[in-house]
Parts: structure tokens; sequence; C-alpha cells
């Protein structure tokens, strides 16, 4: 279990109630919040809570004669509690549309901005889309880690309180993490990160509030009622003492400048070479400084990429180990099996097993066909993990005469009927022949079957231009699909027409794999009934 703080705040005082709340006076209540969030809660060296949110419960207790008592716990936790029933109120609540399904809250009390900060080492970050593809640390239950979610940057590594996301920034467990601005400012400060982090834009800008749980409006009532008994100027109070005054100036600022530049002139003759001097040595000594924090920088960053690499080979190295070792599983203690049940099955069928009963020889049959079904699976699975092995043999090859060899082969199978084929001449690429051979090949029989329901079936393989990327495709005008699936189209044995057109789903996954290895992207676009068309780039050396 995390360690729970609180602290018992209120005596009951001779006050009279707000108008109408007498029957809703609660005999206690309970405040929850972030158990670490300065300066609104915070364990002091003697364990105890204070901050904000202590001095203010506690005044309003002064005020309506009602106990209250202050927990903090992990944020999520302390969500939890009050959703559940265990505690009464949430305090430094941001308002969020999700949240409002759950809460009854206060009005606003503070404004709150949250932000994404970023170490030195990373730049370009500026909006969500900048923020995909990174890890990016985020406090249990918070909103700026829920704003992240919804804006589809998936890598959110989650801690129970924001001390946490800053020990793993400051452990380089993470680069990138999200907060809101006091808490973070606060952190970093007081562990000596400020001058290593930088700060996005704000990701929002909200308010916060303390909030019940939504059945509990009656209370929030009271409460609130009880907050508009304290005047501003007290509540006004606790904020400076623990957020502080504006610095100002010990005079105006207006007299500052003439007493400055009076005194200026008067010391002007004298101090000048003295000045510029002295500013000379601060100007190359900062210099220097500056060289050589940058090459001690350079050094660590060298030293940090070495290891990464390193690392990053063992792990490939285990990889592969570990794909060949499927590989060897699948070729030996998968096929051997198989081949058994068919040698067993042929047997039995050349005994003359259920030729006296019909409904055995149907029983065969099924496990006999089943069988040749597990072969062909095991060797798509077989032809997707090659794909990924070895290394890329690039070449100049000729994709127009690859694609019509491949063509005359599948109308040669007879297993569909011969369409209209349309091959741009002139077609080349830089490519491992091999597996631009394996990739064009499933393209090119999916299109031979798509199409072998249509009246006048038609395959086209050319090239496009997209934004300057050279970009091939293989179009035909057979079924079709839903574009809103089209995720799903390379995903292995995801098959959106099964089983009106046999194969094992693997096809485009294989593809994919290939298109990958290049360096380029495959995508496709389709309409059910209306032919499909499928693109792919090659990246060149």
């Amino acid at each position: 279990m995390h360690a729970r703080a609180a602290a018992f705040v209120g005596l009951a005082l001779l006050a009279t109630p707000p108008a109408g709340a007498e029957a809703e006076r609660p005999a206690q209540v309970t405040i929850v919040t972030d158990i670490n969030y300065p300066p609104y809660l915070f364990q002091g060296e003697d364990g105890r809570l204070q901050g904000i949110i202590q001095d203010k419960w506690a005044l309003w207790s002064r005020t309506t004669g009602v106990p209250v008592r202050v927990e903090g716990m992990e944020w999520r936790l302390a969500q939890e509690s009050v959703l559940a029933g265990r505690m009464d109120v949430v305090e430094a609540l941001a308002y969020t549309e999700a949240r409002a399904k759950l809460y009854e809250f206060s009005p606003a009390y503070a404004p709150i901005e949250a932000k994404v900060y970023f170490h030195k080492s990373v730049t370009g970050i500026n909006d969500a889309a900048s923020m995909r593809g990174f890890t990016i640390a985020a406090k249990d239950g918070s909103a700026c880690g829920n704003w992240l979610a919804e804006r589809r940057v998936e890598t959110i590594r989650k801690y129970p309180t924001s001390a946490a996301v800053i020990a793993a920034a400051a452990a380089g467990d993470v680069r990138l993490f999200c907060m809101d601005v006091p808490a973070a400012q606060y952190f970093l400060v007081k562990n000596l990160l400020d001058h290593d982090f930088r700060e996005s834009p704000a990701l929002y800008s909200t308010n916060f509030h303390w909030a019940v749980r939504k059945d509990r409006a009656a209370l929030r009532d009271f409460i609130q009622a009880g907050f508009k008994r304290i005047p501003a100027a007290d509540l006004e109070a606790i904020d400076r003492q623990w957020i502080g005054n504006p610095v100002r100036l010990p005079i105006d600022p207006r007299y500052a400048y003439y007493a400055g530049f009076a005194l200026a002139t008067i010391a002007l003759g004298g101090l000048l070479m003295l000045a510029w001097n002295r500013a000379l040595v601060r100007r190359v000594t900062s210099r220097t400084n500056e060289l050589r924090r940058a090459e001690e920088e350079v050094r660590m960053l060298n030293a940090d990429l070495e290891r990464k690499v390193m690392e990053r080979t063992a792990e490939l190295a285990a990889a592969n180990r570990d794909l060949e070792s499927f590989s060897y599983s699948v070729s030996h203690d998968l096929r051997a099996p198989l081949r058994a049940i068919d040698s067993f099955l042929s047997l039995a069928f050349e005994r003359g097993a259920g030729t006296t009963d019909p409904e055995a020889k149907s029983y065969l049959d099924r496990v006999h066909v089943s069988a040749q079904h597990m072969a062909v699976l095991v060797d798509s699975l077989l032809g997707l993990s090659r794909v990924s092995r070895g290394p890329l043999q690039r070449t100049d090859v000729d994709v127009s005469s690859l694609a019509l060899e491949i063509i005359a082969e599948v109308t040669g199978d007879g297993a569909w009927s011969t369409p209209t084929v349309v091959v741009q001449p002139g077609l080349k690429a830089s490519a491992d022949p091999t597996l631009l051979r394996v990739a064009l090949d499933n393209l090119i029989r999916n299109a031979f079957k798509f199409s072998s329901k249509q009246s006048s079936p038609r395959i086209e393989v050319g090239r496009v231009d997209v934004d300057g990327q050279e970009t091939f495709f293989v179009r035909d005008n057979g079924v079709g699909f839903d574009e809103q699936y089209a995720s799903k189209l390379f995903v292995p044995f995801e098959r959106l027409h099964a089983p009106a057109f046999p194969g094992t789903g693997i096809g485009l996954a294989i593809v994919q794999r290939i298109v990958a290895r290049h360096g380029g992207t495959v995508s496709a676009k389709g309409r059910l009934g209306e032919g499909a068309t499928f693109y792919f780039t090659l990246n060149p050396r």
C-alpha cells in the first residue's frame, strides 16, 4: 500500500449555517487530493500535510463549525476514493468534459496550464503531432495524460505521483513528460533540472475546482455556501502565503531611472574602460565555459549513443535468434506431425476406410482437408518470417518485365479467368529482386482472385507520382472492400472476404513487411463492388 498522510482540522464553533442548508449539514467533511502537489498540498519534513488546500479548508471549518479531514494520496486513488464514496470531496481537480459526467464541480478558483517538458537534447516539440512516437511520462489519472491520449499520442508511461515522473526524467528513463505548470516548476527547480528541460506551448488552459460525486449536489451546495461566507481577502491571504507576492522595486521606477542616469553620467569617464575590460573578461570566460560544457555534453551524448547502439544490436541479435528458433519449430515441430496425419489418412483411404460407412468417410475427408489447410498456413508463416531475415540486396529491377512474368505464370495456372491486363512500360525500381517478386506476386494474384467473378475482369500495373514520391500500384475491378476496414488488410490472418475466396490472409502482411524493409509504405483504396488499388513505394538507396 502507498503511504498515506492525513491531518484533522476544525473545531465546532458557534456559527449559523447557511439559510436552507441545515438539513444537508454533514457531521464531517473529508477532503482528498494529490499527496505531493506543491503549493496546494504536500508533506513537510515532519510528515504532516501543509499547503493552500490544508489552510483553506481549515478556514472553512472555522467558518461553518463543521470538522474537516484532509488526506493526500496518489492522484488516481484520490479520484477513485471519492467516486467509491470513501471520501467526500476531491480537491485541485481540473475540469474536463469526461469528468463532468462523474462529478459536481465547484466554481473555478485558480487558473491552471499544462505543458510538455522535454530534455534539451530533443527539439521540435510544439504540438500533439510532434509528440507522437515519443514515450511521454504522465501522472496516473492526470488530465494532461488523458489530453494526450485523446490526440493519439499513444506511448504514455504512467507514474503514481508527480515526484515519480520527475525522478524518471532525471534518471533519463524518459525524455518528455506532461505536467501542470506549478508542480513542474517546483520539482524541476528543487531537483536542479530547470536548465536541462525546455517547455512546450501550453497544451490547454483550464481551472482548478473542488468537486463531489455526481449524486451529491446537495453537499456541494452546502460547502459552497460556507465558502461564500469567507471574505475573499482571507482566501487571497492564504494564496499569498504559499505562492508569494510579486517582486517590486523599493522605489518608483521613474526615479530609479533618473538616479541611475545621473550616477552613470558622473562615473562614465572613470569607469568606462574598467567596465569594458571586465565585460571582455566575462565574455571570454563565459564562451570558454560554454565551449567546455558543449564538449562535455557531446562526449556524454556520444557515450550514451554508443551504449544504446550496443544495446539495440544485442536486442536485434536476440530477436534474430528467436526468429530462427521459431522458424525451426514451425519447420520441424509442426510440419512433421502434419505429414504423419496426411500419410495415415492416405493409408486409411487405401485400405478402404469409410467405404461402408459414408459418415466415417466424410469425417476422414474433413480431417484431410484441415491438415492440408494447416500445412498451407505453416508455409505462409514461414514465408512471412523469411522476408524479415537476411541482408537486403538492392539492384536495378525492371518492374514491367517482372510483372509480365508473374502475370504469365498466374494465367498459365488456369486457376482464374483470363482478365484484360495493362502493364505500364518502362517501370524501374531499386530493390531486392527476390523480395520485390514475392510482393508483386502476392498483389497480382490477389487482383486475379478478387476480379475473377467479374464479367470483364481487368488488372493494371503502373506508377504515379504522389507529392514527388514515385509510387507503384496494382489495380483491379473486382469485389473491392469497405475502406473503414482498410487497416485490417495488412494484419496476418485478417480476411475481409472469407470464405468466398480461398487464401490464408498472410499475403498482404508479407507485402507490407517487404515494402517496410525497403523503407517504403503500402496502402490501399477501394469500394465494395468497384475494385481495389494497392499503392507502394520503394525508397531509393
